[in-house]
């Protein structure tokens, strides 16, 4: 039987039978990787607490004829309690399932996990509760880069459609897939409704695009400028090419308001 090994972020671990689990997994050289973790949910398992979603983990997976299993997982690091903290808990399950929607199994790109490295590391330097608005925003700027990594790069600099350098205030356009001048605003379809970026917004953008993630949680701004970027971008991540719609920001909305 054939082994590989692989340093990974947990995305899902969902029961199956009575003590096994399905658990889905973004592994740093392989990519995602679907496979069962026999015995995973039972008490004494040697499993469990190694398999938790979020969690990094160095695992060693058989791989199998009708599916792979989970042979070893040792997690790595601390371990954060998302469930002693509800923002926490909808901020980070709504990005691995983000990650889960937008990636496919044996497609590896190391770009996304250090990706999730680095909002690991960000949450787990946050100290105290957010709003669920800086919680949104988190979310957003990982959509944003997610999508920039799978290739749906959204340039905040030129206009979509006519190149030109966007300057002031600008318009969000999931139609022409990036953002457009106040010029194309006016010849849009009737069918497209752009989406207003005020210039604090717009440069607000810009600064994340540039940013590590934990200067999410330091910078001030109107409430208004943050519901701009995150309305952009889960109109560009609704989008977005995945079987399943995320539930990242309808989640926050719901666990944060």
């Amino acid at each position: 039987m054939a082994y590989l090994r692989d340093t990974v972020f947990v995305l899902r671990n969902e029961p199956y039978h009575e003590k096994d689990a399905w658990v889905s997994l973004y592994g740093q050289t392989h990519g995602k990787i679907i496979a069962i973790a026999k015995g995973a949910r039972a008490w004494d398992a040697k499993q469990r607490g190694h398999l938790e979603p979020f969690s990094c983990a160095e695992v060693m997976i058989a791989k199998g004829a009708a599916f792979d299993r989970v042979a070893v997982a040792q997690s790595q690091g601390a371990s954060f309690c998302f469930s002693a903290d509800l923002g926490m808990l909808a901020v980070a399950g709504g990005i691995v399932d983000l990650v889960d929607r937008l990636t496919h199994p044996e497609v590896g790109d190391e770009r996304v996990f250090h990706l999730l490295a680095e909002t690991w590391v960000a949450l787990g330097q946050l100290q105290g509760a957010f709003s669920v608005e800086r919680g949104r925003l988190l979310v957003s700027v990982v959509s944003g880069r997610l999508l920039h990594v799978l290739g749906y790069r959204l340039d905040f600099d030129a206009c979509a459609r006519c190149r030109r350098p966007v300057v002031g205030t600008a318009f969000g356009s999931a139609e022409a897939g990036g953002l457009i001048c106040q010029e194309c605003r006016h010849a849009s379809s009737a069918w497209d409704e752009p989406l207003f970026l005020s210039e604090p917004a717009l440069k607000l953008l810009r600064f994340f695009d540039a940013s590590p993630l934990e200067k999410v949680f330091h910078v001030t701004a109107p409430t208004a400028v943050f519901q701009e970027i995150n309305r952009l971008m889960e109109a560009f991540v609704k989008v977005a090419p995945a079987s399943v719609a995320p539930h990242a920001f309808r989640t926050l909305e719901g666990i944060l308001a």
